[in-house]
């Protein structure tokens, strides 16, 4: 498959020696991983069109004939209610198979972030820079070859926080593993580690990305109906905050 070449020709022989075969498999996975995000997001939307019944008829299709229109929940608002606490109570009383749908909506993130990887490593391989080609395969490979690091392996299954998947997708990254220490520490409900009620204080390097990665998302981690996120900056960096933390 298009992923097992990827991951042989970004070993270090490889890269080295074929960069331009390097590219062509890249370029293999972008357009198959396209297709299959297409496809894992395209099933998630009709789950929930063609969900369970009530009083013998489907809800959204009870909907859509009164409103006289087709009533779709996108993508983008069945990932909002992935990552929602109620999100399996919404799309079960819709009559959608909620564990399904929510599975979907992973794989389609999961590819949507490759796909995003496989375009910047592209991009890497073919910027005019004058840069030597070997030197621009090996920034793809280790754009491809990036560890995602919010993963937890319990027994027989994977864990994660479906809002650090969301977002890296919305962003188009990878978060880094500082990132991930910090969100983890902040919002740890360790007995161990200072909790989201308690005073916490991290510090990173600038160009670490706390104002357009870990600013927002510990505003996501850390909000709820009872307690407010207030983000506290420098006057100079107030607009461009606000900006970010609005996106």
């Amino acid at each position: 498959s298009a992923a097992a070449e990827l991951k042989v020709a970004t070993a270090e022989p490889g890269v080295n020696g074929r960069p331009h075969d390097f590219a062509h498999v890249l370029e293999r996975q972008l357009l198959e991983d396209r297709r299959r995000a297409g496809d894992a997001i395209a099933a998630a939307e009709h789950s929930v069109l063609s969900g369970g019944r009530i009083g013998g008829a489907k809800p959204v299709r009870k909907l859509e004939l009164r409103s006289k229109m087709q009533p779709r929940l996108g993508f983008f608002g069945l990932v909002r209610l992935w990552m929602s606490s109620r999100g399996e109570e919404i799309l079960e009383a819709l009559g959608a198979d909620a564990q399904t749908t929510m599975e979907q909506v992973a794989e389609g993130l999961f590819l949507q972030i490759r796909v995003s990887q496989c375009a910047s490593a592209l991009r890497a391989l073919r910027a005019e820079d004058g840069r030597p080609l070997e030197i621009k395969a090996r920034q793809a490979a280790k754009e491809v070859s990036k560890e995602r690091y919010f993963l937890r392996a319990a027994s027989d299954e994977v864990t994660f926080d479906p809002r650090l998947l969301a977002a890296e997708c919305l962003f188009g990254i990878m978060l880094r593993e500082t990132q991930v220490q910090v969100l983890e520490a902040f919002a740890s409900e360790d007995p161990l580690c200072p909790g989201p009620d308690e005073a916490c204080v991290q510090q990173m390097l600038m160009g670490g990305g706390k104002t357009c990665v870990v600013a927002p998302l510990t505003a996501a981690l850390l909000s709820t109906p009872r307690r407010l996120f207030v983000a506290i900056v420098p006057s100079s960096l107030l607009t461009f905050s606000r900006q970010q933390l609005r996106e």
